[in-house]
């Protein structure tokens, strides 16, 4: 695999945050270090407001202290 790693994911918004006019609050990051890799998943937390943000904000942080910690 030459230290490469190779993700896709996908998420649906539902049909209450369509309605609602909310976006998806799932999120998905993956991330390489020195031959080491994963991938992060995080659920939002149903409607709750930003939740979107609070999801992209702790795959980041699992993604920077994996990052540290390699």
């Amino acid at each position: 695999m030459n230290g490469e790693l190779f993700t896709f994911g996908a998420s649906v918004r539902g049909p209450g945050h369509k309605r609602a006019g909310l976006p998806n609050q799932d999120a998905h990051l993956s991330f390489i270090k020195d031959g080491c890799g994963g991938i992060v998943l995080s659920d939002g937390l149903g409607s709750c407001i930003q939740s979107d943000k609070g999801s992209k904000a702790a795959c980041c942080a699992v993604v920077s202290a994996m990052e540290h910690a390699l």
